[in-house]
């Protein structure tokens, strides 16, 4: 077992190896890094590519998780021109390839962080930046308890966006879940400010929306060890 445990892990290594060297000779001949432009792929290996893609996008500081890699890859025979991306970035279709730059963010745009767990980020179109916090479990003096969410209900990864038409959340102390629309309407917001109203989902659940008290479901038990916290602080 020992042996054979030991001769994967050599055939991995080795493998690890050709693909590096395979990167490092492909990619001067198809990624601009001062443009951030990438040639066309497709007379590549679908594996090269993938590892081709992740390297050039690593050189300015975006690293891309399995779906975004074949959402880059996938322009290449998709009717779509282009595809957001993390952080803000996103990879434009062109007549050569590939171009990746920052998305220019009107008032009524879309947006979409990720937030690690623990971890923080910067979210510019809601003028602020979000931090997941792992907290001992508990009545902790500080924190209010409305707000310290079960991480173990939770993923790993959490998502910073604008809600969505059709978006519903219960708070704490409600009745009923309402549609965030709702919710807003009744605070009587302007229309661009409810429009970029951060929340933070959780797979495909609203588990934090900005000014309300989360879902008592998803509350850390009293006599839980650990809670998350979800903090948001301005930029200043």
């Amino acid at each position: 077992m020992k042996q054979t445990l030991a001769e994967t892990a050599e055939i991995a290594r080795s493998e690890e190896e050709y693909w590096q060297k395979a990167v490092k000779q492909v990619l001067p001949e198809v990624w601009e890094s001062r443009q951030r432009s990438l040639a066309d792929l497709g007379g590549l290996p679908l594996a090269l590519r993938r590892r081709v893609v992740r390297a050039a996008t690593e050189s300015i500081g975006l690293r891309l998780e399995f779906r975004h890699v074949e959402e880059v890859l996938g322009l290449g025979s998709a009717t779509a021109k282009s595809a957001m991306l993390p952080y803000g970035w996103v990879v434009m279709k062109t007549r050569d390839g590939l171009q990746f730059g920052r998305a220019t963010v009107a008032a009524n745009s879309d947006y979409a962080y990720f937030l690690a767990v623990p971890g923080m980020v910067h979210v510019p179109e809601a003028g602020s930046r979000f931090e997941a916090t792992i907290v001992p479990g508990g009545l902790v003096p500080g924190y209010n308890p409305d707000h310290v969410l079960n991480p173990a209900l939770l993923q790993k990864v959490l998502t910073v966006r604008n809600w969505r038409p059709g978006d519903r959340f219960w708070p704490a102390h409600s009745k009923s879940p309402k549609k965030i629309k709702e919710l807003l309407q009744e605070r009587k917001l302007g229309t661009p400010e409810r429009k970029l109203w951060p929340v933070v989902v959780s797979g495909e659940e609203i588990v934090w929306v900005r000014g309300f008290p989360s879902p008592a479901r998803l509350r850390a038990p009293e006599d839980a060890k650990q809670g998350l916290l979800i903090q948001e602080h301005s930029k200043a």
